[in-house]
């Protein structure tokens, strides 16, 4: 029975990892990011740089943003606007994000990452310490993967099935 547990703990982050993952670059526009999250139906993405170094995070959250910047020295382009409505924000508006504004401008800079050989419960504590959901997986500095909560999730469910079954089987031998 144990042995499931053993082998939940040395798993390693290659292990249960997203291996095809959608990036961002850091001077695509805002615009064109929402259509690729949405189309992918993802709701983050590693954001990477023209040497394909991961220099960021851009998260759906990233697109409801009260302060992000304008375009042509401080006015929002012409056409229709619509404004949203945050979850518990009293009606409050959205910022605008304008055509050009670019990923550089909204992502989040400071990012968390692990190697692929980094244990899973290791990338399970910065994750919840850190209060995020999803770890882009690096070698060197360019994304080789993505590792989720619901990664580790499945992770430790498969650990569960497994002991559910070896003390079954145990139970039939008896």
């Amino acid at each position: 029975m144990f042995s499931a547990i053993d082998r939940l703990r040395r798993l390693r982050v290659a292990d249960v990892m997203a291996k095809d993952v959608v990036v961002v670059s850091v001077n695509e526009t805002m615009a064109n990011a929402a259509q690729r999250f949405e189309s992918n139906e993802i709701s983050s993405a590693p954001v990477v740089n023209e040497h394909g170094h991961c220099v960021g995070m851009l998260s759906a959250a990233d697109f409801l943003r009260r302060d992000g910047p304008v375009c042509d020295e401080g006015k929002i382009p012409a056409g229709p606007v619509e404004h949203s409505v945050a979850p518990g924000e009293a009606g409050r508006p959205l910022s605008i994000i304008a055509d050009c504004d670019t990923v550089d401008s909204y992502m989040a800079h400071a990012v968390q990452s692990v190697a692929g050989e980094t244990s899973l419960l290791d990338a399970a504590r910065i994750m919840g310490e850190s209060h995020i959901h999803r770890l882009p997986v690096l070698d060197g500095d360019c994304v080789v993967g993505v590792i989720s909560t619901m990664d580790v999730v499945a992770a430790i469910l498969n650990a569960f099935d497994e002991m559910d079954a070896s003390r079954d089987r145990q139970r039939e031998e008896s």
